[in-house]
């Protein structure tokens, strides 16, 4: 697989042969993942270890559990789905560290390692006067996995303050910077779900941010919340504080009912179809992509297919937000699976409309 010409590689292939027998790292044999899930599925994974450096992750790469095995990173685990067991080695990143590495009258650089929780850098951000990240906050999750899934909310996506990050090909043992141009962003999308998947293990992320705000109000939920507070000139931290209390509001807490956020991504459609539905709903929002497209809630259609607050066993749909697959207690990967997929085939009867995951299925 070839570079793109704007990876900046830093350092020189790693003598995999000379990692080989080093016993520095703690790897756990069938270790129970339950815990490491937000969905809160009961799984185990055959080999599973924490990271808190690149150096540990040089390390594991060369191990006999890494080189015999499959892999998978796990960040927060808020936006997967583990479908049964994991037969190969699970790597949990808890690479911490925030701090400014630019800082000019206009804009602010500020890099977190990619084991921070996103919400924690956030909050780091606009107490040192970072913004444009507020409409992202209280998304669950860790730094890392940001620009993989291309998180996003309320009108923006990280991608827009996204500078670069830093990573490790396991191919290799290289480290490599990498820019926006190269994370080939899409809709929750990005180059590692793609061409790179489980080719990279992200260790520290940049963002470029404003030292003087600039709102983005473009989502009407969180403009209606703010003036409805009768504040007319709203700071990022009113934002800020104004999205944590529309998404506690509406999402379920993990802790308490297990789920992973959005199960499905908003699907994006035709003008003409829109404006078909719309004709026959008129309470259809929809946010324009372009002159041709335009994405629509995914919760809409299914609460307009009557899921919204459906149990079957312990896996259900929040009464909260039709857009909440839910765990009760002891569904299993598969059951949440089965229930997607029937959710999926009444919203494509009814509207002719493919419903996308976002979660990611292990």
């Amino acid at each position: 697989m070839n570079f793109s010409t704007k990876f900046i590689v830093q350092i020189n292939f790693v003598n995999f042969e000379k990692l080989k027998n080093r016993k520095i790292m703690l790897i756990k044999k069938n270790f129970s993942l339950k815990e490491k899930n937000t969905f809160g599925i009961e799984c185990v994974a055959d080999f599973y270890t924490e990271v808190n450096d690149a150096g540990s992750i040089l390390d594991l790469l060369g191990t006999d559990e890494f080189r015999n095995n499959k892999h998978f990173v796990l960040g927060g685990g808020s936006n997967i789905l583990f479908d049964g067991d994991y037969h190969g080695l699970v790597i949990n990143i808890e690479i911490k560290g925030m701090k400014i590495v630019e800082d000019d009258d206009g804009s602010i650089v500020i890099e977190a390692g990619a084991g921070e929780l996103w919400d924690d850098f956030v909050r780091f951000c606009l107490t040192n006067r970072g913004y444009g990240l507020e409409n992202l906050g209280l998304i669950p999750g860790k730094v890392g996995a940001a620009p993989v899934q291309n998180i996003g909310a309320y009108g923006i996506e990280q991608m827009e303050f996204f500078y670069s990050l830093t990573a490790i090909d396991v191919e290799t043992g290289s480290n490599v910077i990498m820019s926006r141009d190269d994370c080939k962003f899409g809709y929750r999308d990005s180059v590692f779900k793609n061409e790179f998947r489980n080719r990279f293990i992200v260790t520290a992320v940049r963002y470029n941010l404003f030292k003087n705000p600039v709102i983005n109000l473009e989502y009407k939920e969180l403009t209606k919340a703010i003036e409805a507070m009768g504040v007319t000139e709203p700071s990022p931290l009113t934002v800020y504080e104004t999205v944590c209390r529309l998404r506690k509001s509406k999402l379920p807490e993990p802790t308490e009912t297990g789920n992973a956020g959005s199960f499905f991504k908003n699907p994006v459609i035709s003008i003409e179809l829109f404006k078909e539905l719309k004709s026959n709903y008129s309470d259809l929002t929809g946010f324009p992509i372009n002159d041709k497209e335009i994405k629509i809630p995914a919760a809409w259609l299914i609460e307009q297919s009557g899921w919204k607050g459906i149990r079957t066993g312990d896996a259900g749909v929040s009464s909260q937000h039709a857009l909440i697959l839910v765990n009760y207690g002891n569904a299993s990967g598969s059951d949440l699976l089965k229930l997607a997929d029937d959710i999926t085939g009444d919203v494509k009867a009814r509207f002719g409309i493919e419903l996308e995951k976002e979660v990611l299925v292990v």
